[in-house]
């Protein structure tokens, strides 16, 4: 996050949401899409060190599919921007 919250509110106010992960050694994607909510509960929180709010995805929809994009890319090294 950008510590702006702005995704939280979005999400509180339309809690559908879909990711797109990338594999960009192989070319592979993974879609999902389903619903969303944000765990506000402190103890919970806690759990994941860093973390100051959690989401929690329910899964509705898959799709995985292989060489679904030509560009192919590997990590030369991590962006010093990239929190530790």
């Amino acid at each position: 996050g950008n510590t702006m919250f702005q995704t939280l509110g979005n999400l509180q106010a339309n809690p559908q949401a879909g990711l797109l992960l990338i594999d960009f050694a192989s070319g592979a994607t993974l879609q999902m899409a389903g619903t969303t909510r944000i765990i506000w509960d402190a103890e919970r929180v806690a759990e994941f060190a860093g973390a100051e709010r959690l989401v929690e995805v329910t899964v509705a929809d898959v799709v995985e599919i292989a060489d679904a994009h030509p560009f192919r890319s590997h990590t030369v090294e991590y962006s010093p921007f990239n929190p530790a």
